[in-house]
């Protein structure tokens, strides 16, 4: 586009140069209607916003601005430059008349057309390869977090690129960004984190049928905190008619922890007792709702002042796990799953029957260490047909995740500070 109007210029230039040279101060009439350059067929605003606005719609006001002042730089230059040609040469002002102008008004109109758009596409060219993201350039506290500019990542072949409508916040962010994790799960600096995802399909790789341009799809997938991103078309789900999308991207890494904690490292059976902490978490509240699925006695660990929310989750009970008394209470376990970890797992661990199961979330805990019983501790991996069914049941409103604040993305480094300190009661989701 840009190389395109830069040769009309050209072309421009070099027929009024050799017009004037030949008639020395007196140009010829227009011959034909196919030299009636209408200057209102050009449409240079129009092609300005359908090149710009639709490659790169978060065009800033600033942007704008310049476009405006730059068109009426070189609207003026010319509008000098007739004036002179009309004084030396003859020739009349070109914008006396928008409609009737003589031939050399309305190509330098036309040029001062071509030289105002250039520029502009330019600048819409270069804005539409770069996006914002949060970028951490190494580890440390929240504000290590940066709202920066970064280029457009372009999908493989068997990728897509996302338009990001929706992110949230899971502890493994902020345990990843303080290094907390960097002995199992280290970054290449500068590095964008996030897994959770809800967006739009912009673009396809050569090898992608199952998903299609412009469809809204889920997942877990990489480097989520930013305005577009790419992903394996594998791992990625349609969002379930009906679901709104914000609740879409609060969803994919809590509920397939949930569900692989009960499916995967403990395979809890019809009939088994197996107890949950953190039940009113989002990755306890899945859980819960899975192994009811399988017919799964369920005991809801929480807090004890937690016990009356506790009781809409429809466990076959409810105990605080922060009561010493009611921990003595509990019956035999045949396994537990642990969200929350810290000194009440080993508590617990006693409970367990000998060779039972304990999944963890967390890791295998110290307190395991010398006991009969057998740690699963797992890292999630995306399950696209598992996120579907899941994604339904929450828009059927039989498992709820909550979500308790929605966020723009650049303030993400608060949002950070606030999921280390707990106690949110639900997800926190960001927004680009």
């Amino acid at each position: 586009m840009l190389r395109s109007k830069e040769k009309d210029a050209n072309k421009v230039v070099c027929d009024i140069e050799k017009t004037i040279s030949e008639t020395k101060g007196k140009l010829p009439e227009p011959e034909g209607e196919k030299l009636r350059l209408r200057v209102r067929d050009h449409r240079p605003w129009r092609e300005i916003f359908n090149n710009i606005w639709r490659d790169n719609r978060r065009f800033s006001i600033l942007g704008l601005t310049l476009m405006v002042a730059q068109s009426f730089f070189y609207n003026a230059i010319f509008f000098t430059y007739g004036l002179v040609l009309n004084k030396f040469y003859g020739i009349s002002a070109p914008f006396q008349n928008r409609y009737k102008a003589n031939r050399s008004g309305k190509q330098f109109k036309k040029l001062s057309c071509v030289l105002s758009v250039c520029p502009c596409i330019e600048l819409g060219r270069k804005a539409s390869h770069v996006m914002k993201a949060v970028v951490l350039h190494e580890y440390g506290p929240a504000n290590n977090l940066k709202y920066e500019e970064v280029p457009i990542p372009e999908p493989g072949p068997d990728e897509v690129l996302v338009k990001v409508t929706v992110t949230s916040i899971n502890p493994v962010d902020w345990k990843l960004r303080s290094g907390q994790y960097k002995a199992m799960m280290p970054l290449q600096f500068p590095a964008v984190l996030g897994h959770d995802v809800a967006g739009e399909v912009v673009k396809t790789g050569a090898n992608v049928s199952e998903l299609q341009q412009g469809q809204k799809v889920m997942g877990i997938v990489n480097r989520s905190y930013a305005e577009y991103l790419t992903a394996k078309a594998s791992t990625l789900t349609l969002v379930p008619e009906g679901l709104d999308i914000e609740q879409a991207g609060a969803l994919p890494v809590v509920v397939l922890t949930g569900a692989e904690l009960i499916e995967g490292a403990i395979k809890a059976k019809a009939n088994d007792t197996v107890l949950i902490t953190g039940a009113l978490g989002a990755v306890g509240r899945t859980a819960v709702f899975v192994a009811k699925q399988h017919g799964v006695r369920v005991i809801a660990g929480v807090r004890g002042k937690q016990k009356a929310e506790a009781k809409s989750l429809g466990a076959d009970q409810v105990v605080a796990i922060d009561d010493e008394g009611e921990i003595a209470a509990l019956p035999e376990l045949d396994a537990i799953g642990d969200t929350v970890g810290g000194e009440v797992i080993g508590k617990l661990i006693l409970k367990l029957k000998k060779g039972g199961v304990l999944g963890s979330v967390i890791g295998k805990p110290p307190a395991a260490e010398g006991k009969d019983v057998q740690v699963e501790a797992f890292s999630v991996q995306p399950n696209p047909q598992r996120l579907q069914e899941l994604a339904k049941a929450v828009q059927n409103g039989e498992l709820t995740i909550p979500i308790v604040e929605r966020l723009p993305l650049r303030e993400v480094s608060s949002a950070h500070q606030r999921a280390e300190k707990g106690g949110a009661g639900g997800k926190v989701i960001l927004l680009p």
